[in-house]
């Protein structure tokens, strides 16, 4: 082929092509290399391999070969690797304070070891300094040429988040274009974030800072979470500027805290903190409103020349020391309120603001803004001084606060921990709910579309491809007007000039199509290549080789996604097969997961597999945490794919199906707030640790049965579109499903799969669209359903309750099954609606209230058996309402109720009294063949059907009405009240001479009485009688308690065939008893 300037050309750009592949994969046996590296033993091993990964980032960033994406996408993984060496945790960290002493401390863990001191100081001291060299050479690299520029690595992204910084940290005048991640982090001694400028998301959120913490002089373009942080020495976040919404809610500052001199361009978020020594917000400007209140503050508060532009709230706060708006300052130095006077007083929720010191200064400047009134004590309209043992304390706690606090800090032991962090929790609300009692005041107290894109003109060029071809058209044209002989001629050299022009425009086509196609299989090829060597590294025995592998699929699943070349469902069809590999590896074994109790000890046990054999545990123990960080790696980058860039949006993974069933997860799962859009897979999975799935959206069918969850479990704030499934599961910690939304049914246990919960559960705040079943559940501890919908038909029958149980202020709109449970806590039933039929039949209860319930349909809680007390005071039923057959052994009250239709209380037996008082009984009311061991309470009550008592047994007081009160006697409208039936000829007996049979005669039928005082033809119960009835109802019930206390089912029905001819005893001798003798 002769050399032709193109052959040259094309041969040029082909052995170019040829290096730059070369050097890709040169490239990514160093980065192999330099990641082994990271996890030598040798700390200058590790220092080289950070040396070696920051060279191959800027390496990736001058590629002349790639675009500025691509640039960006191959060194954000190496910036991952960086960040994820931060993340990391270092088990001598925890020693930090002993082991930064030059000597082992008298009564330190190190005492009498004083060579293993000197060993863990050098091994600490070394792998700071291996992760300073990675903060040093980031840090190098955000910073730009000129100050609050970009450096050359601004463009990635930093995920700090969760780490340990037992050394200090200097960040200073960085600048980040992409959102930044610290939060969850402790920081052993100094952090200088000062002078930084973050042009997106920025999150500090939910850390510990043990030394002096910097934040002054930065600015923040994107939002910025610094809330739930605590502050053990000053902090200084002063001259800084914030032009998103700012959120530093729920902190404690625990030294100075300054804000002076910072301009807040939207909303600013201080609510419920606490500053133990001064905190200073001077001369600042708030253009948006900003939110003080609900804050304790200890020291001196500074608020002097600033401007609030809208609303400033500082209700419900607590103020120790002095505050002042403008104290000696003259009018320049006072602060203004252009819109609204500042709020320390909460109308709407009776809360004002309490003060500690007599010489504040509230001076605002009035002429141009909105003054603080005052009352005559100098303080705010409607606010207090605090009272001396206010004070005293609030000191107290305080002082309580801080020595728990390092006392946990302290701590080696995790119990020991656990136990102080739970202490800290607890004074932390104990604090919070004084603060709110002391601030309330007391009840009688006075008081896109977007732009339409304009459309660009075409040049001329642009808009006909052949426009060279008209040139020398138009010159042809403008000869043929000089020679109109020759125009033959002329416009065959113009179709000749334009057919020319047309076959090398089709030929360029053709060739720029094949081009592209063989680009595209060169591409496809290539991917397939890489895809194979990372699948052939997941089977690895060396951990970074298997992370490698990890990141090299997710890049790849990444690059299918944005591949234009592709239809939408090609590339999602190309990736799920990606998807599906990184599912496998999350549910392969792991051989030493069956040693996880042990492995996550601090040391082998005493007893345990790993006696004698330390070098063995340790070696073990690396291999599992080498592993669960490998997965856990890739559920994280999983989780980051699912969120999308706004709350319950999907993300760039969410069109994915996800199996992880059959899993055993060793490691914390988090997976909230992930979108899925395709079904999701979690069944038959082991979880050894928490998982968390909260506020996460599923639009097809979610799949979490037959799963067992070794820790506490989060399922709240979510959306189930499709079917969801969490049938046969135990949960051994607590387990929140509240506030979701089932939109189709929901299954949670049934008869065939039961689900058991060990600790508290927590369904409240629901919507379920479907029918939904937790038949056969069983509830060791608490339970709560309050406040939920259900749709279709609700099952909970055959399901046990040990502790209590709330299912009130619920809507049932379907049947509601409750039928054969036992609760042997508190039942809260109250305030609910049943649109349909309620069954609560055939239950056993400790405690039951279903105060305050409307019945639109049948309610039935017949044969049911009360061991404590039963409320069914202040209830509607609009259909029949059946309490037959059923025992309470302690009182019951069915004041104040209203029944439109039947109601059946026959066949029971109340052990204590029972009140039915201040009722209507629109139609019949049968409360005959029943047995009163208590008083019962009838009276000011409404019967306009029959009222039958016939054939039952009042063992103590019966009241219709009271002496000396109309107002309070029962009126029967129909017919007089039935004690005696004259077809069986069934009385009713008495125990009690001290009856009031007293009723309204005026509107109403009487109870006619014998000389005795009893209704016609009743009698009193005999003193051997009622000795036979205390006898047999207690043997009854002393079998009721062992049938309810044995687990053994062969047991149990031998005790049920026991009872049965107790049973029928008891009627017998009953309908005996109560049956009239004729007289002839």
């Amino acid at each position: 082929m002769p050399h032709t300037p193109e052959n040259v050309e094309n041969n040029s750009e082909v052995s170019h092509q040829t290096t730059f592949e070369t050097h890709k994969a040169e490239r990514w046996e160093r980065y192999l290399q330099a990641v082994k590296q990271l996890h030598s033993k040798d700390a200058s091993a590790r220092v080289s391999g950070v040396h070696a990964l920051v060279v191959l980032v800027d390496e990736w960033l001058h590629e002349e070969n790639l675009s500025e994406d691509e640039k960006i996408k191959e060194g954000q993984l190496i910036i991952n690797k960086l960040c994820a060496y931060i993340c990391s945790p270092f088990t001598l960290a925890s020693e930090y304070d002993e082991l930064t002493q030059d000597s082992p401390a008298a009564e330190g863990i190190y005492k009498n070891k004083e060579q293993e001191f000197y060993i863990d100081k050098a091994v600490l001291e070394s792998e700071a300094d291996v992760r300073l060299s990675i903060m040093k050479e980031i840090h190098a690299h955000l910073q730009g040429p000129n100050e609050n520029t970009p450096g050359a690595w601004s463009g990635f992204e930093y995920d700090f988040s969760g780490s340990i910084f037992f050394y200090p940290v200097d960040l200073t005048h960085s600048y980040y274009t992409k959102p930044v991640h610290f939060s969850e982090s402790v920081y052993w001694s100094s952090a200088n974030f000062s002078g930084s400028t973050y042009r997106d998301w920025v999150g500090f959120s939910d850390s510990t800072y043990r030394g002096r913490a910097d934040f002054s002089g930065s600015t923040y373009r994107g939002g910025a979470d610094f809330h739930e942080s605590i502050y053990q020495a000053e902090v200084d976040l002063s001259k800084s500027v914030y032009q998103d919404w700012v959120d530093f809610h729920e902190s404690t500052y625990w030294g100075d805290a300054n804000f002076s001199e910072s301009a807040y361009r939207s909303w600013a978020d201080f609510y419920d903190s606490t500053y133990q020594d001064e905190a200073s917000f001077t001369g600042s400007t708030y253009q948006e409103g900003v939110d003080l209140s609900c804050s304790i503050y200890w020291g001196r508060v500074n608020f002097r020349g600033s401007i609030y532009e809208d609303e400033a709230a500082f209700s419900g706060s607590i103020f120790r020391d002095t505050i002042d708006f403008g104290k000696d300052t003259g009018s320049g130095g006072s602060s203004r309120f252009t819109r609204c006077a500042p709020a320390f007083y909460d109308e709407a929720n009776q809360q004002n603001t309490l003060f500690g010191a007599h010489n504040n200064d509230f001076s605002a400047e009035n002429s141009e803004g909105c003054p603080v009134l005052l009352t005559p004590d100098e303080l705010p309209l409607d606010c207090r001084f605090l009272s001396t043992a206010q004070k005293d304390y609030l000191g107290n706690t305080l002082h309580r606060l801080e020595e728990t606090n390092d006392e946990f800090l302290a701590a080696k032991n995790h119990e020991v921990e656990k136990e102080l962090s739970e202490k800290l929790r607890f004074l932390t609300q104990e604090l919070h709910d004084w603060r709110e009692k002391v601030t309330a005041l007391p009840p009688n107290s006075p008081n896109n579309t977007g732009t339409p894109q304009q459309a660009k003109l075409k040049r001329a060029e642009e808009e006909v491809p052949w426009f060279p071809a008209g040139g020398e058209a138009f010159s042809l044209l403008d000869d043929y007007r000089k020679n109109i002989n020759d125009h033959a001629k002329i416009y065959a050299v113009i179709k000749d000039i334009l057919e020319s022009h047309e076959r090398q425009i089709k030929i360029l086509a053709e060739q720029t199509q094949q081009c592209l196609e063989n680009a595209f299989r060169e591409r496809m090829a290539e991917r397939r290549g890489r895809y194979t060597k990372a699948v052939e590294q997941l089977g690895n025995a060396s951990a970074p080789v298997r992370i490698g592998g990890v990141y090299t699929l997710i890049g790849l699943a990444d690059e299918w996604l944005l591949d234009k070349n592709l239809a939408y469902l090609e590339r999602v069809r190309e990736g799920q097969v990606i998807i599906n590999n990184l599912c496998t590896y999350i549910r392969s074994p792991f051989a030493l997961v069956s040693r996880y109790d042990e492995l996550i000890q601090d040391a082998p046990t005493a007893e345990g597999l790993y006696k004698n054999r330390e070098q063995e545990f340790y070696t073990d123990k690396a291999a599992l945490e080498s592993e669960a960080n490998i997965r856990l790696s890739i559920l994280k980058e999983i989780r980051h794919r699912l969120q999308g860039p706004d709350k319950n949006t999907p993300g760039t993974w969410s069109d994915f199906e996800y199996d992880f069933s059959g899993s055993t997860f060793f490691y914390p799962i988090d997976l909230t707030n992930s979108y899925y859009a395709k079904p999701a897979a979690f069944d038959n999975a082991v979880y050894k640790d928490w998982a968390d799935f909260s506020g996460s959206h599923y639009c097809g069918d979610a799949d979490f049965s037959n799963s067992d969850y070794g820790g506490d479990t989060d399922f709240s704030y979510s959306t189930y579109q499709g079917e969801a499934d969490f049938r046969e599961s135990a949960y051994q910690g607590w387990a929140d499903f509240s506030r979701s939304t089932y939109k189709q049914k929901a299954v949670f246990s049934d008869f065939i799969s039961p689900s058991t919960y060990k600790s508290d559960a927590d369904f409240s705040n629901s919507g379920y669209g479907d029918d939904t079943d937790f038949s056969y559940s069983t509830y060791q501890g608490r339970a709560d359903f309050h406040a939920s919908t259900y749709a279709g038909e609700a099952y909970h029958r055959g399901s046990s309750y040990t502790g209590t149980v709330d299912f009130s202020d619920s809507v049932y709109k379907g049947r509601a099954i409750f039928s054969r449970a036992a609760y042997q806590g508190k039942a809260n039933f109250s305030g609910s609606r049943y649109q349909d039929e309620a069954h609560f039949y055939f239950s056993t209860y400790q405690e039951a209230v279903f105060s305050g319930a409307t019945y639109q349909a049948l309610a039935d809680f017949s044969y049911s058996t009360y061991r404590g007390a039963a409320d069914f005071r202040k209830s509607t039923y609009l259909a029949g309402a059946d309490f037959c057959g059923s025992e309470y052994r302690e009182w019951a009250t069915f004041s104040r109720s209203t029944y439109q239709r039947w109601a059946n209380f026959d066949n029971s037996v109340y052990g204590s009294w029972a009140d039915f008082s201040k009722s209507t009984y629109q139609r019949n009311a049968d409360y005959s063949e029943s047995i009163h061991q208590g008083w019962v309470n009838l009276s000011g009550s409404t019967y306009e059907g029959v009222a039958a008592f016939n054939g039952s047994i009042f063992c103590s007081d019966i009241y219709f009405g009271q002496d000396g009160d109309n107002s309070s006697f029962s009126r029967f409208t129909d017919c007089t009240p039935a004690f005696y039936d004259e077809t069986n000829h069934q009385n009713t007996l008495f125990g009690s001479h001290n009856n009031n049979f007293t009723v309204e005669n005026g509107r109403g039928h009487p109870i006619y009485l014998t000389p005795e005082g009893l209704p016609l033809n009743c009698a009193f119960l005999a003193p051997d009688q009622g000795e036979y009835l205390k006898s047999i109802l207690r043997r009854l019930e002393e079998i009721s308690d062992e049938i309810l206390a044995v687990k053994n089912d062969e047991e149990k029905k031998g005790l049920i065939e026991k009872r049965q001819p107790l049973d029928k005893e008891f009627n017998e001798w009953r309908e005996k008893v109560t049956t009239a003798q004729r007289t002839r």
